[in-house]
């Protein structure tokens, strides 16, 4: 059997070729992609004499996701300008996790500053749990930290979220050409004194094939 010892080599090296690719089909999930994202949003807060303060501002939105096997990476950029320069707000998450066929779970830190330069750290997470076509959602300070506790349900690409303490969100993609899908996210609540809403449409580009 002196004659099959050169073949050893090479069967170990295809065989740790292929363990990515086998791995990577056992753990379906996200495939990696690209978001850019535009909308209005709108924030207003009560005061005991009863009054609001706020103006609608532009919603800039730019998201990047990427998968090495069961490890998923999660970044996004977030800026909400505002009618004056000193009412823009800066902010962004940068997240890591398991992705796998029927559990993803997404934790990171959620940071945001505004034209005085004042920095706030918030935990960010994300966990989505399900079989088939249907998921449950539990997120914190997730999707660039427009929203501080949303549960809900997903079908598809769709999902219907509550927030706390009373208040929606509704998210839908609607394919358009080749790896090109149209996003759509709106959301209203009201939270101890505070009511936000948001309208916002965006690309999302879901790249073929996954990393090596």
């Amino acid at each position: 059997m002196r004659h099959c010892l050169p073949m050893r080599p090479a069967i170990l090296l295809l065989t740790l070729l292929a363990t990515p690719a086998l791995a990577h089909e056992r753990l379906p999930g996200f495939a990696p992609d690209l978001a850019l994202r535009i909308g209005g949003y709108a924030a207003g807060y009560s005061f005991s004499t009863g009054g609001r303060m706020g103006e609608p501002q532009l919603l800039l939105n730019a998201e990047g996701r990427e998968q090495f096997g069961p490890l998923a990476l999660d970044a996004s950029v977030l800026g909400l300008l505002g009618p004056e320069s000193n009412q823009n707000l800066y902010g962004g998450t940068l997240r890591a996790g398991y992705n796998g066929s029927r559990v993803r779970a997404l934790v990171g830190v959620f940071m945001n500053f505004d034209t005085s330069a004042h920095l706030q750290f918030l935990p960010s997470l994300t966990v989505e749990a399900g079989a088939g076509e249907w998921r449950g959602i539990l997120g914190i300070f997730d999707q660039s930290g427009l929203v501080p506790v949303r549960l809900g349900v997903a079908w598809r690409d769709y999902s219907l979220c509550y927030l706390p303490t009373l208040g929606l969100e509704a998210t839908g993609l609607y394919p358009l050409i080749d790896a090109l899908q149209l996003e759509g996210r709106a959301f209203l609540y009201h939270l101890v004194g505070q009511e936000a809403a948001s309208l916002i449409i965006g690309v999302r580009w879901k790249l073929p094939g996954g990393a090596q």
